[in-house]
């Protein structure tokens, strides 16, 4: 309302003002002339607030597009930052999936062993795959009867002729877990759990 009102107050100025210089122009020819400038200033007058309505549109839209590309500029930044966490999320889960499955796999197999797996696994933009699986076992579960054991202190013993049981034992555990998950062998490796 008040834009209106001054609107309404500027153009009876620049009439009055026009009024006053035709009077005072004498009659000759640059009466007409100055007649049709004054007429020309009459109109911008009249004309200069629809103008800047339409103006002041154009900087509004200009302006809600570029809070819209600010909008879209976020939202992109999020869903990457979305998609980051879910494959993350992903790859965690996926190492926790072979772990348990590939101890289930190795209980069935060597029921009377203890087994920790920890699988390290990468993603490539497309896949996940497993890039190393540590196993971890140790024999608890069964005892083994005592050996008859003779003290003598003026022999050595000859620690070479024992069988080296482990060593055998974490040999087909490698094979075994790569041939199941579809690794090379050096990806496995297999340790004894400490006490």
């Amino acid at each position: 309302m008040e834009s209106l009102k001054s609107w309404i107050t500027t153009i009876c100025v620049a009439v009055i003002f026009i009024t006053a210089v035709e009077m005072i122009l004498p009659d000759n020819s640059l009466k007409k002339y100055s007649k049709f400038v004054l007429g020309l200033i009459l109109m911008t007058v009249i004309l200069n607030p629809i103008l800047k309505i339409f103006t002041h549109d154009n900087l509004e839209l200009q302006g809600y597009f570029d809070k819209y590309e600010d909008m879209i500029s976020n939202s992109s930044e999020e869903n990457k930052k979305s998609k980051e966490k879910n494959i993350e999320s992903t790859l965690k889960n996926f190492e926790t999936n072979i772990s348990k499955s590939c101890e289930k796999l190795l209980k069935d197999k060597y029921p009377k062993d203890n087994f920790n797996v920890q699988v390290k696994a990468d993603y490539d933009g497309k896949n996940f795959s497993v890039s190393k699986v540590d196993v971890g076992f140790e024999k608890d579960s069964y005892i083994k009867p005592i050996e008859k054991v003779e003290i003598n202190t003026n022999s050595s013993v000859d620690y070479s002729k024992q069988p080296n049981e482990y060593t055998e034992k974490e040999k087909s555990i490698s094979i075994y877990v790569s041939e199941n998950l579809n690794i090379e062998e050096k990806q496995v490796c297999v340790y004894k759990l400490g006490k």
